[in-house]
């Protein structure tokens, strides 16, 4: 997932589960304006085996799938 901000210390960098919402009270506390954009390939997340076949399926040429073309876990 992908968070851009302006300035780059607008609000806190937030991890770990539920982080989406943290980020949003946080705007809303700052008034930070804030909109979600729901884009398919930097939602996904690269986090158990089978994030790698979808990954894959999605076709890509990208950093990340080279680096797993040479670790001979998915196909260039």
């Amino acid at each position: 997932n992908i968070i851009c901000r302006s300035p780059a210390d607008a609000v806190s960098t937030r991890f770990g589960r539920m982080s989406l919402v943290r980020h949003l009270d946080d705007c809303r506390t700052a008034d930070v304006p804030a909109r979600v954009l729901r884009l398919a390939r930097p939602a996904l997340d690269l986090d158990v085996i089978a994030d790698l076949a979808e990954f894959e399926r999605a076709g890509s040429a990208t950093h990340t799938q080279s680096q797993l073309a040479r670790l001979g876990i998915a196909h260039h």
